[in-house]
């Protein structure tokens, strides 16, 4: 979000940040859901706070560009 001026999605990362993001993602949910290392959490939970992640980068996005159109950031 904080990378790029525009809209996040007007540039995309390169593929290996993609691919180590996923990975990471994966990884610790495997071990989240598993217990592994910490109390097991069930699945749900974790797919809810993706959501709610998705949601507020989406939301603070549209109110990045506001702020940066106001203020003449380029």
């Amino acid at each position: 979000l904080i990378r790029e001026r525009r809209h996040f999605w007007q540039s995309l990362p390169s593929c290996w940040l993609i691919v180590s993001s996923i990975f990471d993602i994966a990884i610790v949910t495997i071990l989240a859901t598993q217990g592994i290392l910490m109390t097991a959490i069930h699945l749900s939970l974790i797919v809810e706070l993706i959501a709610a992640v998705v949601i507020y980068l989406f939301c603070l996005d549209f109110i990045k560009v506001r702020l940066f159109s106001y203020f003449n950031v380029h």
